[in-house]
């Protein structure tokens, strides 16, 4: 059963849900959504997301509670930046908070992985010793039962007490290249903690059809090349003359299945609407009407240069017609890391309309029209699950 993670803090936290309380999938300024890319199926997403705007340590007490009662397996624990700004408490307050915070939580069973808090700017001398004398004490405290890892945003968030250029618009709360940073971070904290099953848990059963994207018998439509799974198809808008789209084939590393390899270069064309690649499946729906199910794939991106987008998306057909995507959006407003970034995705759920007769799924990319682009990229093992 996938483990539950919860996420327990401030504003820096709260942006990893809606102003309603739902957590945003694709909301890439929140580092909860990072964390989440950079996790396999081990575990339960989206994230509980416990954090509110504007907490201080003695704010958030009255909320333990809330923590407790949702039975998470872990809880990031990031608190303490609305103290240390001017006019907050003093530091022995601030760290007795946390500790009542921390102490609760092990209480009730839960795993820790915490942080320092993060680099601000603004903070005179005086708040700068508050911070500084509390981030002292989280670091000695990490050798004891309270906290299970420790995750040292002062160096990888920040740099002589402030945040990194590019990871903070206003000194506190975080880009969404900050967010990626303190994400995987914490993603990397976790991992180590439990052992994920292989990236099929419960075997072929789940695979959706051509779910393991072997062999190499694929359609190529629209000039693109290589070699693309059997039952997939690899395709090019028609405008897009100045892309080269070019597919290969690896074995996976550790179960019987392949990965699709998509590789572009080469200058996009002007048109917002036919700048993109993809490679999709088009099959018979295995599901019946009023199904909730969700496609789930390995998602690797190994190189990006002027990519706006790319994504899992599902589609079946019916009655009427259900689609859904998830993934990452970027732009170039956006500089995000665009390498290096793996995970395995899940679209949302939607519901099976009456009488299906087609399902599509499909890794999409788009790109900013006219600039010159370079994508590679890979998915593999992909699943369609049930839910009801």
């Amino acid at each position: 059963m996938p483990l539950t993670v919860a996420a327990f803090g401030d504003s820096i936290t709260a942006r990893g849900r809606n102003d309603a309380g739902v957590t945003l999938a694709t909301n890439v300024s929140g580092y909860t959504a990072w964390a989440e890319q950079f996790l396999g199926d081990a575990y339960a997403r989206p994230f509980l997301n416990f954090g509110v705007a504007g907490d201080t340590t003695t704010a958030a007490l009255a909320r333990i509670g809330d923590v407790v009662s949702a039975a998470p397996d872990v809880c990031f624990v990031l608190i303490g930046t609305n103290d240390v700004a001017p006019g907050g408490p003093s530091a022995s307050t601030i760290i007795t908070n946390i500790r009542t915070i921390y102490t609760a939580f092990k209480l009730a069973g839960v795993s820790i992985i915490t942080a320092p808090i993060p680099p601000r700017t603004g903070l005179d001398a005086e708040r700068e010793a508050v911070r500084n004398q509390v981030n002292a004490w989280i670091r000695e405290t990490a050798g004891s039962y309270l906290i299970d890892t420790l995750v040292d945003l002062e160096t990888l968030f920040g740099a002589g007490g402030t945040p990194r250029p590019g990871y903070s618009d206003d000194g506190v709360h975080p880009t969404p290249l900050g967010a990626l940073i303190i994400g995987r971070a914490f993603a990397a904290a976790l991992q180590p903690q439990f052992s994920p099953p292989p990236p099929l848990p419960n075997g072929a059963s789940l695979l959706a059809p051509s779910g393991a994207l072997l062999g190499a018998a694929g359609t190529k439509l629209n000039g693109a090349l290589g070699d693309v799974a059997d039952d997939w198809e690899l395709r090019k808008s028609a405008a897009a003359t100045g892309l080269v789209v070019s597919g290969e084939k690896e074995p996976h590393p550790s179960v019987i299945a392949d990965r699709q390899v998509v590789t572009v270069s080469g200058a996009a064309p002007s048109g917002e609407a036919d700048a993109y690649a993809s490679c999709i499946l088009v099959t018979s729906p295995t599901m019946s009407a009023g199904d909730e199910v969700q496609a789930i794939a390995e998602f690797d991106v190994r190189a990006a240069e002027n990519v706006s987008q790319v994504a899992l998306r599902m589609q079946i057909d019916g009655a009427t017609n259900a689609a859904t995507m998830a993934g990452e959006r970027f732009g170039p407003a956006v500089e995000a890391p665009r390498t290096g970034w793996r995970s395995t995705v899940a679209t949302p759920v939607i519901t099976t309309p009456a009488s299906p007769t087609a399902l599509k799924i499909w890794l999409e990319a788009k790109f900013i029209p006219g600039a010159d682009v370079v994508l590679e990229a890979a998915f593999s093992s992909v699943r369609l699950v049930t839910i009801t």
